[in-house]
């Protein structure tokens, strides 16, 4: 620091006063080039980070059933539709695509598995910035640039535009659990956002309480997995 401020010796002034400043401002320059500001998390990283630590505290005690996972894998092994869990509120959805993507991730550890609980984050009920933080994650993951559109309808051109045309061959799965709870901005609820056809490396996951929009996925044709409340042996 020494050497720094002798580099920066002030002849010019008027008064005292004045010298102070000069001798503040120099001070706070060099302080910041010795110690500069450590950059905190990106709002993406944020995200990212909130929602893994919902999925953590669901990973703990958890009794899995084996046919679930069998069945969901074998959907997005051989499936080019949408895919849908649903079962009653509280019947334990979201514990179970928190264990399950842990183990799959795992077992597939070049698959891209995006996971999105809907009303984790602050903005993480918008059907919007739902679609945004997929775009970014995906762009973000394979490289791509980094220009997203302005209008919800652009946003979604953008989203089967980059689905479709994705670089390389590694599977990406994206998981979206709990979307009755999305805000019904742009019709979300009515899932027409969703592609209904997806190219095969491409899988699209959605849990949901039954509803309406459950409804509508039945009427799309889209495989549905039911969850069902543990029996006594179980």
């Amino acid at each position: 620091i020494r050497t720094s401020l002798k580099e920066r010796v002030r002849v010019n002034y008027s008064n005292p006063k004045e010298f102070g400043k000069l001798v503040e401002k120099d001070l706070i320059s060099v302080i910041n080039q010795l110690f500069p500001e450590m950059d905190g998390p990106d709002p993406l990283e944020i995200e990212r980070i909130e929602h893994e630590a919902y999925a953590q505290a669901r990973r703990g005690l958890y009794i899995g059933r084996d046919e679930y996972i069998n069945s969901i894998e074998n959907l997005i092994e051989k499936s080019t539709q949408p895919i849908l869990i649903t079962g009653p509120a509280g019947i334990g959805k979201s514990a179970f695509i928190a264990n399950w993507t842990a183990k799959y991730q795992d077992h597939h550890p070049n698959t891209f598995l995006f996971t999105h609980y809907v009303g984790v984050s602050a903005q993480g009920a918008e059907w919007d910035k739902l679609i945004i933080r997929i775009l970014n994650e995906l762009i973000t993951h394979f490289n791509l640039p980094d220009q997203l559109p302005d209008t919800p309808d652009q946003l979604l051109r953008k989203f089967g535009e980059l689905l479709r045309n994705l670089p390389g061959e590694d599977k990406v799965v994206i998981i979206i659990d709990a979307i009755n709870q999305l805000e019904d901005n742009y019709s979300a609820l009515e899932l027409e956002w969703i592609p209904r056809q997806l190219p095969s490396r491409i899988s699209i996951v959605l849990s949901s309480i039954p509803g309406p929009h459950t409804q509508k996925a039945k009427e799309f044709g889209w495989p549905i997995i039911e969850i069902q409340a543990l029996t006594v042996e179980e």
